[in-house]
């Protein structure tokens, strides 16, 4: 496959994953939705084609990808709490550990919209990121021409 084609399939994936995000997105009541999948999609795309271009092993992909999680979570999720708005710093790396699982609880059970919840921004967060990673590290290691890793 191709350098072009590859970015083409990391697109079309990416551009999927955003659309796929639209109706969790009338939950929040503000842009920083739109950055926090922006920016986990195309950090998720950005792995799986460095890991496809090096050869990387589905598990050092799945590495680096929790790494990538913590490393900008801070300029994606929580910019108020960053040093100089995306430097991670402890309480940052706690409050992502902490809300990788709680996260998800207080999105089912607060009223919408979310608005100062900072921290309910892990969840477009983390579905752009492990959505896009996995997708299109499909679309990229699949040998198959039929468009399966589309689907």
């Amino acid at each position: 496959m191709t350098l072009a084609r590859a970015f083409g399939n990391a697109g079309a994936i990416a551009a999927l994953t955003l659309v796929a995000l639209v109706p969790l997105s009338a939950a929040y009541a503000d842009a920083d939705f739109w950055v926090t999948a922006v920016g986990g999609t195309l950090l998720g795309s950005a792995l799986a084609v460095l890991g496809w271009r090096l050869t990387w092993h589905p598990l050092t992909v799945a590495a680096a990808t929790a790494a990538a999680y913590f490393v900008f979570g801070g300029a994606l999720v929580f910019r108020s709490i960053s040093l100089v708005g995306f430097v991670p710093t402890i309480d940052v790396l706690a409050s992502l550990a902490a809300g990788a699982v709680q996260s998800w609880k207080q999105a089912l059970t607060l009223q919408t919209p979310f608005t100062g919840f900072e921290q309910l921004g892990i969840v477009p967060y983390v579905a752009s990121l492990v959505v896009s990673v996995v997708g299109v590290s499909l679309a990229l290691r699949l040998s198959c021409t039929y468009g399966w890793a589309l689907v």
